[in-house]
């Protein structure tokens, strides 16, 4: 078995000063709150929520629902697919292609829905304030068409992961499992396969090992986080009021949300639900692994997150 970490520190740990630790290109002429660090860091929270921690998981060779698999894989899965979009490497890329910051982050995640209207990005990414998601995704089709933006975007997550990802890990092994989820998971989830997943999940994965790694880990990330976004709204609980009820006044402000502000207490419940309904989602994608292959998957997962440092 491979060698097993604690959960990854922070990621807000990554937001200090260094060649790979905060974006040194400002996401524009600020016009609100939202920055590149915060508005990404608190997206993490948001997605990578567990209403049940790893307690169970203690013993790696026993039977384990898919439930406890997709619980125990969020944060770690969320936390570093998360780290090349934080990357300063990732935005000095995006200025040297024209881009001012946060809408290479848009145009870069949102590029493969193709030469969409905004307001299909918004639905995806769901937790940004419209009016400022509509503003960076317009400047980022300014700069060049969206599924170029993705293809450069996702690169940079390549090159992460090529220098990132430790050197002791079992990336193809990491890869090979993921890849079978997610091809499966247009069976699995049929209509409710999340479109922005879908349109990553069918670009065509990188050669090396350690880029389709950091592919799958992406892919990983997408999936819950769209997945979360339908629970969120089947149980009627609206995005803004999902970031006070995770992240506070400060993450609802980081994601372009002017005061005042909804109170979350009355709907925590609506969002617990909702949380475990994404494990749920998420538990039917994980099922094509059998109870061994979804042990190693932890195992993998751990191990593929390095330290913040």
């Amino acid at each position: 078995m491979y060698s097993r970490r604690g959960r990854p520190r922070s990621v807000t740990r990554l937001a200090r000063r260094g060649s790979d630790r905060t974006p040194a290109v400002r996401s524009r002429p600020r016009s609100g709150p939202v920055s590149v660090v915060g508005a990404v860091v608190m997206l993490g929270r948001l997605c990578d929520q567990r209403t049940d921690r790893t307690g169970r998981l203690t013993t790696w060779g026993t039977t384990m629902a898919a439930t406890d698999t997709a619980q125990a894989i969020a944060a770690p899965m969320g936390d570093l697919g998360g780290r090349f979009m934080l990357s300063a490497r990732t935005y000095a890329t995006g200025a040297e292609y024209g881009f001012s910051g946060l809408d290479f982050y848009f145009c870069g995640r949102g590029g493969v829905l193709g030469a969409v209207d905004a307001s299909v990005v918004i639905d995806e990414l769901a937790f940004f304030e419209p009016g400022d998601a509509r503003r960076q995704w317009e400047a980022g089709l300014a700069v060049m068409p969206p599924a170029e933006a993705a293809a450069r975007f996702i690169e940079c997550g390549y090159a992460w992961g090529r220098a990132r990802l430790p050197q002791s890990l079992p990336a193809a092994r990491l890869a090979d499992l993921s890849q079978r989820v997610m091809d499966a998971s247009a069976a699995t989830l049929g209509e409710d396969r999340p479109a922005l997943f879908a349109a990553w999940s069918d670009r065509s994965w990188p050669e090396d090992e350690r880029a389709r790694a950091l592919h799958a880990v992406h892919l990983w990330r997408e999936l819950r986080g769209g997945l979360h976004v339908q629970a969120l709204r089947r149980v009627g609980l609206d995005p803004r009021t999902a970031v006070m009820i995770t992240s506070g006044d400060k993450g609802a402000e980081f994601f372009g949300w002017s005061p005042p502000h909804p109170d979350p207490e009355p709907f925590r419940e609506l969002w617990a639900t909702a949380e475990a309904h994404t494990n749920d989602a998420v538990a039917l994608c994980v099922g094509v692994l059998d109870d061994a292959e979804q042990a190693e998957l932890i195992a993998l997962t751990l191990a593929a997150a390095p330290p913040s440092r």
